[in-house]
């Protein structure tokens, strides 16, 4: 049951989640960016799947930082 349906489509989802990261898509925002190219993307996964590809990314000062910041909030 796709109770979840966007507005500005046709498209329908099942959770809220889904329909908020669609969203998106019609307005172009990127929330999520690299913190050693300063590209931009919509979706955290992009942004993961970026670093690990990008060499000059994955071995930055600023990207070992973020990702040593990200580690401890998700401990607390």
């Amino acid at each position: 049951n796709r109770r979840y349906k966007c507005t500005r489509c046709p498209r329908a989802f099942t959770r809220k989640h889904d329909l908020e990261r669609h969203i998106r898509v019609h307005t172009g925002d990127k929330p999520y960016h690299c913190p050693c190219c300063k590209k931009c993307f919509a979706r955290s996964d992009a942004l993961k799947r970026h670093i690990q590809v990008e060499i000059r990314c994955r071995t930055s000062e600023e990207v070992i930082a973020f990702r040593q910041t990200s580690r401890r909030r998700r401990q607390q």
